[in-house]
């Protein structure tokens, strides 16, 4: 269930609510052309569809995990879903754009450090790969982090829990395999979509795994 669960509200984080109503919405009611109905879209959906995957991480851990209803279990919730925020807040498209044109951006900034290292003009693709994989690390040594902390609130875990943050070093590879399944299928471009459903379910399967759930 929580794979299932991770893959479907990683592609909610990703835009797929946006997509959803830009084309059943707006589209099909006013007529909007795609590129009039997404802005429209967007100014609603895109952060709802964000903050959305974040309160369903909290709650589908705090459930799992048997949090009590009280103020250290609303705590406690807290905690999880400003974890997944964190961890999701920094970017990482110029990384995927490095793995699909096989070419790295200038345009745009993700997280700085990892631009430093990563931003070169050499390798595209394995510079990409590396980045993605870092920024992957940073996003589940996040989610260790809130665990953590919720320790200090009366929490159990078995010590398996502390491998939490190499659940994110698979983010590079999950999304480069799933670009060359996108190749197969239907455009290389397009396989970012099949590693945000793949990410998402590693991310919290494998985050409820090491948890013992």
């Amino acid at each position: 269930m929580i794979y299932i669960l991770g893959a479907i509200m990683n592609h909610v984080r990703g835009g797929f609510l946006t997509v959803l109503v830009t084309e059943y919405y707006y589209m099909r009611k006013y007529n909007d052309t795609y590129e009039v109905a997404v802005v429209k879209a967007e100014k609603i959906f895109k952060s709802l569809g964000k903050n959305l995957n974040d309160f369903v991480y909290a709650l589908t851990f705090s459930i799992y995990l048997s949090v009590p209803v009280s103020w250290k279990g609303s705590l406690i919730f807290i905690i999880y879903f400003l974890a997944m925020r964190a961890g999701r807040s920094f970017g990482w498209g110029g990384y995927i754009t490095s793995m699909i044109k096989k070419k790295v951006p200038h345009d745009r900034d993700d997280v700085k450090i990892l631009d430093k290292w990563f931003r070169g003009n050499d390798e595209p693709v394995l510079s990409g790969w590396a980045a993605l994989s870092f920024r992957g690390l940073m996003w589940t040594s996040l989610l260790y982090l809130g665990f953590l902390l919720s320790t200090l609130l009366g929490m159990d875990f078995p010590s398996t829990y502390h491998y939490i943050p190499l659940v994110g070093l698979s983010m590079g590879s999950i999304y480069l395999l799933s670009m060359k399944l996108g190749e197969l299928i239907t455009t290389r471009g397009n396989g970012w979509q099949f590693g945000e459903l793949y990410f998402g379910a590693a991310l919290w399967g494998g985050t409820g795994y090491l948890l013992g759930i």
